[in-house]
Order: C-alpha cells, then structure tokens, then sequence
C-alpha cells in the first residue's frame, strides 16, 4: 500500500521480476492510516504484512505527522488486527537511532497490548546490495501469534 501509483507500479515490477503468484499480492493505492483502522472494521486478514515506513511523513485524514521512531508504535499497533494469528510482520525501518532491540520490543508491546505474542522470526542481513550501514538500516521479520 502507498498513496503513490508509481511506487505501486515500482512494486508489482519488482514482485513480476521474482516471479510470485500475482493472485498472492494485493496492491493498494490508500493511506494506511486511514486504510487500517477500516480494514479492521471489516474484518480483512493478511498472512504477511511488509511495513517499510519512511522516518518522517503526513498521513492520514489530516496530513498528521508520521515520524520515526514516535509513531512506529502507533504504526505497528495499527497493522497487527489485520494480521492472521500465525502470519508474518516483516519490519524494515532506515532510522539511525532506532536500534534492533528497540524495534523488538516495541513490535513485542504492541502485540501485548492486543492480547497476542511477538518472537522475532529471523533478522536477516541486509542485502548484498545495500552498502550496510547496522545503524542505519534495520530488517527484522516477526512470527505474530
């Protein structure tokens, strides 16, 4: 989900370039904070859910402030009634002072907070051609039961 077409665009070329199920994907073209809150309402589930939020932005109704780290919990506790019990959050978030531990925990408390348990699946490395920066950026996957 993006409010931008192109970087929808961006995303199913990529998605194509890998070569999975396109019935698999959905792409949506919605700001997620308004998006979240109404697919809760309804009912919607998705087995993984990527949330690659930019370190400062204006979402919702009222162009409110979307920054990291302040709003990543507000972010997380948003996405986790639309994830199936047993599905995947995957993490990735490009802010120096956000460390590993501190994502963990925080992903581990929101989850608390709906009744439900967080253990971080895997943290894979960065790929090969992203020049790495630990501080920089994070990559974590989350098993949400």
């Amino acid at each position: 989900m993006d409010v931008s077409r192109k970087s929808l665009q961006w995303g199913r070329a990529n998605m194509a370039a890998n070569r999975p199920s396109a019935t698999l994907q959905r792409y949506l073209c919605d700001d997620l904070l308004t998006y979240l809150p109404r697919a809760t309402r309804r009912g919607d589930l998705f087995d993984h859910i990527i949330l690659d939020p930019p370190t400062f932005a204006r979402a919702g109704k009222r162009g409110e402030v979307l920054a990291i780290p302040s709003g990543l919990g507000r972010l997380v506790a948003l996405t986790l009634p639309v994830l199936r019990p047993g599905g995947l959050l995957q993490l990735s978030v490009n802010h120096r002072g956000t460390s590993r531990m501190a994502l963990e925990r925080l992903v581990r408390t929101s989850a608390t907070a709906l009744g439900r348990r967080a253990r971080v699946h895997t943290a894979p490395p960065l790929p090969p051609d992203f020049p790495g920066d630990p501080d920089y950026a994070k990559l974590l996957l989350f098993h949400i039961d």
